[in-house]
């Protein structure tokens, strides 16, 4: 009990059971087999006076997302659930197609500033059964004019008819996971974590232990599960309508779910799922591949050959070289995010001399710990909010998930972000 807090900091929202664009890289129908199984499986949408009833069991200013396992705007209801948890000071996350938004839900969140916001967009294979209409089309044209966009999703090639209306400038998103073992009928990469301890990466922990970045995940009817990844329904943890989180995470089902990541005689969807890492395989990283690769990538940096007009080093794809020309061209490098991580590997492998190299560096961090005028291992501490300040700044993100602090930097005019696993995977 003492490792969570009392109320939930994040949740996931799924708004309606059942998503007509019925994406080949998306398991619907093992999930509507299992919803059948659950407490009340007929209520298949959510209402208005469901989740306000929810909103109690959720921190204040906490997160909630509206993505989960559907479209959230086939519930008709979704865009007046997302105004009333803005007008209560809840932070908003959005993970949308647009497919059902109608007029009225533009002018229910015109005001709302999401922290994210993340847009899947057709593909021209047609593996999301996108209705692509006028009326899509003018849909997209306004949210694109009206909303800031982290990135776009998109399961294939992009389809012609959306090329002209998306910004370019918008990085897009094609890669496809098996969901935790749950998409079995396509021939994606797996994952298997049978021996030893592991991690979700996908969980950010507070400094007091306790897993304030892990996000549940909630259906219509109440069903709590443990991740967005769960379309089988094997994590189960409880009911949020009907039971308290307090209670939940006093259950036998919670007990097992977090012995699942201690205990590796308890098979859980966990240890399926690329979002887990193993600590012993983690140590072993740290020790070799780590090292290695910031050997080369200081290489490149000092010393690589210059092709049209800039540096594009013939190992490395234009993805993976114009990361490291942010580095070389940059004037300043900021390190965001002084946690564990940044402890662990910063100062104890040559990643300092090699992000830096004879550029000044600054550090920050929205941990309120910090002040400014602090120096950690000869970086300068900078508030966030003065990072927008600084003239051609690269910031190397130090922490594994980094949606929220790129959807941060996006809002204050700063997009040359590397995350710090970009760097260490580099030559992978």
């Amino acid at each position: 009990m003492s490792r969570y807090p009392e109320k939930l900091s994040r949740i996931e929202i799924t708004t309606t059971m059942g998503c007509r664009l019925n994406c080949r890289f998306c398991p619907q129908k093992k999930l509507l087999n299992e919803y059948k199984k659950t407490e009340n499986p007929d209520k298949t949408s959510m209402t208005l006076e469901d989740f306000k009833g929810i909103l109690s069991q959720i921190y204040e200013k906490g997160t909630i997302t509206f993505s989960g396992m559907s479209e959230t705007f086939q519930n008709n209801e979704a865009s007046f659930m997302m105004r009333e948890a803005y007008k209560q000071g809840f932070k908003l996350q959005l993970f949308t197609t647009l497919q059902g938004m109608q007029d009225e839900d533009f002018e229910n969140i015109k005001d709302i500033n999401f922290q994210m916001v993340v847009l899947h967009i057709p593909d021209e294979e047609g593996n999301s059964k996108f209705v692509i209409d006028e009326k899509y089309l003018e849909h997209l044209q306004r949210f694109v004019s009206e909303h800031d966009i982290l990135y776009y999703s998109c399961h294939g090639k992009v389809h012609p008819m959306v090329k002209n209306i998306i910004n370019p400038e918008i990085p897009i998103t094609s890669e496809m996971k098996n969901r935790a073992g749950n998409l079995t009928e396509e021939k994606l990469e797996e994952y298997h974590w049978e021996n030893g301890r592991i991690v979700c990466t996908g969980a950010i922990f507070n400094t007091n232990g306790t897993a304030s970045g892990w996000t549940p995940l909630l259906l219509p009817n109440g069903t709590l599960l443990a991740c967005c990844n769960d379309y089988g329904l094997e994590l189960i943890l409880g009911n949020l309508y009907t039971e308290s989180w307090e209670k939940i995470l006093d259950s036998k089902k919670f007990a097992w779910f977090e012995r699942s990541f201690d205990d590796d005689s308890v098979h859980s969807l966990c240890r399926k799922c690329d979002r887990a890492n193993c600590r012993s395989e983690a140590v072993k990283r740290n020790s070799n591949i780590l090292w290695n690769n910031a050997i080369k990538v200081g290489r490149l940096l000092q010393g690589i050959e210059l092709k049209q007009g800039g540096y594009f080093p013939t190992i490395l794809d234009d993805e993976k070289a114009d990361k490291i020309n942010d580095l070389l061209f940059s004037k300043k490098i900021c390190i965001f995010g002084l946690g564990k991580l940044f402890f662990d590997t910063y100062n104890t492998i040559p990643w300092k001399n090699v992000l830096l190299s004879d550029k000044p560096g600054i550090c920050s961090d929205n941990n309120k710990k910090w002040k400014k005028g602090d120096s950690l291992f000869g970086l300068q501490f900078v508030e966030p909010e003065e990072l927008k300040t600084y003239d051609d700044l690269v910031v190397v993100t130090y922490v594994t998930n980094d949606f929220e602090i790129r959807a941060q930097l996006h809002n204050m005019g700063i997009h040359k972000i590397i995350n710090i696993y970009e760097i260490f995977n580099i030559f992978d």
